[in-house]
């Protein structure tokens, strides 16, 4: 029975795997589609009104064929798994197979690939970061063992490690995984996405939402060292954080858990929190950085028992002031958050409209 039950879950990552790699290499396809709906409503009387609609959608054309090179670089070790997949579900080549949510994760992908890993993500980053690794540094002796969940595409792990600890990430999406490890370790040369042509609401000019972003900034080499002189290390795990970490040896806890938009990725924060006490060390860190954007609220009003995910129907959303009662109740020591207000976060500078939070700074010691 066991057996049986773990042959199915294998399977089952076997086939979500295959759904992100295949969305991955639908990208250009299904950009398309929306670039033929805009090409169709403008009319001759449009174009001689504002001339530079006559070019609009040839321009987006090529800016998201540029992001497809990216996507298929780093989709290139795993094509066989796209080609099984479209073979077993009998789908044509120009056919577009993943649902629509799974290409909104794409594109959130090209937009953390700017936050992370290019020079104008530095602002983000700098807002979001360094307050932590302020933090972390003011309060955690090194070479100590930081763990990093929820790590995305890997850069602030990778700023941890140069900072001198023992840094380890966590990933649960794919789309973060696969990036962020040929970003850190098989790309090989600096290249461009337009991670925001497709933005259709609020653009002040089409040439700066099309604008090209290089990437990365610096190499990873570039930010960490090798071990020989004085830096850290790190390591990356593929999982759900308390799956992860359900069972952490004594031997192996932690010094610091360090957060940055995480903790309201939970249905439950006490799930979170049961992990975070078991695998810090006596006296270990809790660092948080984020809003209070809670993941698992379904729409106001709809029917959560309908969805499929029954995380949606189990969501508690908590204040924070609920927050910090609650990591307390865990055996915390918790000081007063710090707000920063005005955090962008995977934002367009050159829009209208700005992914803009006040996040609060949680700093909490185990007793």
């Amino acid at each position: 029975m066991r057996r049986a039950h773990t042959r199915r879950r294998t399977r089952t990552r076997q086939a979500h795997f295959r759904d992100v790699v295949t969305g991955f290499t639908e990208y250009a396809k299904d950009t398309e589609r929306e670039i033929a709906r805009r090409e169709a409503a403008i009319r001759p009387a449009d174009v001689a009104r504002v001339p530079a609609l006559a070019n609009r959608a040839a321009a987006m054309r090529a800016c998201v064929e540029a992001n497809q090179t990216v996507l298929d670089a780093v989709c290139e070790p795993y094509m066989d798994h796209v080609k099984a997949h479209r073979r077993d579900h009998h789908i044509s080549h120009s056919a577009v197979f993943s649902p629509p949510h799974r290409m909104s994760k794409v594109r959130t992908t090209l937009h953390q690939i700017v936050r992370e890993w290019s020079a104008e993500g530095a602002a983000e980053r700098a807002c979001a970061f360094a307050p932590l690794l302020q933090a972390l540094e003011a309060n955690v002796a090194k070479p100590a063992r930081v763990a990093v969940p929820g790590c995305g595409l890997g850069r602030l792990v990778v700023e941890v490690c140069a900072l001198g600890y023992a840094a380890e990430g966590s990933e649960f999406s794919y789309e973060m995984l696969l990036t962020g490890d040929w970003i850190m370790h098989r790309m090989s040369m600096a290249m461009t996405v337009h991670p925001w042509v497709d933005q259709a609401s609020n653009v002040r000019a089409f040439e700066a939402t099309a604008r090209a972003v290089r990437f990365p900034d610096r190499w990873m080499n570039e930010v960490v060292e090798d071990d020989q002189s004085g830096m850290g290390t790190m390591r990356i795990n593929a999982g759900e954080f308390t799956h992860v970490y359900a069972n952490v040896p004594a031997a192996d806890r932690f010094g610091a858990v360090v957060c940055c938009f995480f903790l309201d990725t939970a249905p439950n924060l006490s799930e979170y929190m049961e992990v975070i006490k078991a695998m810090l060390l006596p006296g270990g860190l809790l660092l948080s950085f984020g809003p209070l954007q809670w993941h698992w609220q379904p729409p106001f009003g709809a029917n959560a028992r309908s969805v499929d995910d029954e995380r949606f129907a189990h969501s508690l959303e908590l204040t924070l002031e609920d927050v910090v009662a609650l990591i307390a109740s865990h055996g915390f020591d918790v000081q007063a958050p710090a707000i920063h207000p005005g955090v962008r976060y995977n934002d367009n500078a050159a829009s209208l409209q700005h992914n803009v939070f006040d996040c609060a700074l949680i700093v909490a010691r185990k007793l």
